[in-house]
């Protein structure tokens, strides 16, 4: 892996660990709004919380899964120079 590889695979770790610190954050505070009545309506923080919780783990799962695919290999200098050919259509 070159040097650049290596930066970038490791601004992808930093940013997985910031998208987890704010999805521990949010499921924090889905515990402390959650309704403490039975059957009681959630209040429009909880809701918002738990969205946000959700929404960040779907963003991690995502990076780790085109990851996994090798949507980040750097080796080749080729694939990035696909997006700015013209496709069938011109």
């Amino acid at each position: 892996m070159t040097d650049k590889a290596m930066d970038k695979a490791m601004q992808r770790q930093q940013w997985r660990e910031l998208l987890s610190a704010g999805y521990m954050f949010h499921q924090q505070m889905v515990k402390e709004t959650q309704p403490e009545i039975i059957g009681q309506q959630a209040s429009d923080d909880h809701i918002f919380h738990k969205a946000l919780a959700v929404a960040i783990q779907d963003a991690i799962n995502f990076i780790q899964q085109v990851e996994g695919m090798g949507w980040f290999d750097d080796d080749d200098e080729k694939e990035s120079d696909v997006l700015s050919t013209p496709g069938p259509a011109g």
